[in-house]
């Protein structure tokens, strides 16, 4: 049988910012079995794996909420 999620979850503060573009897509349900401390999940309307040229006020977005979290 394959495992599914991680072996054991990932202990600290974590952001999950994803791009339509992306290849691989991440569900929220899955950051949050990974990730223990999950701050911050996002999802743009556009952009991809180049998001910083694609989509930059998105991810400056996405960045500035996430170090608001962890003050």
């Amino acid at each position: 049988m394959q495992q599914q999620g991680p072996v054991t979850a990932v202990p600290i503060p974590a952001a999950v910012s994803m791009f339509p573009g992306e290849q691989l897509r991440l569900s929220r349900r899955w950051a949050e079995a990974w990730f223990d401390d999950l701050r911050f999940f996002a999802e743009a309307e556009h952009g991809g794996h180049f998001a910083a040229m694609e989509n930059p006020a998105t991810l400056t977005e996405h960045v500035r909420e996430t170090f608001r979290l962890l003050r």
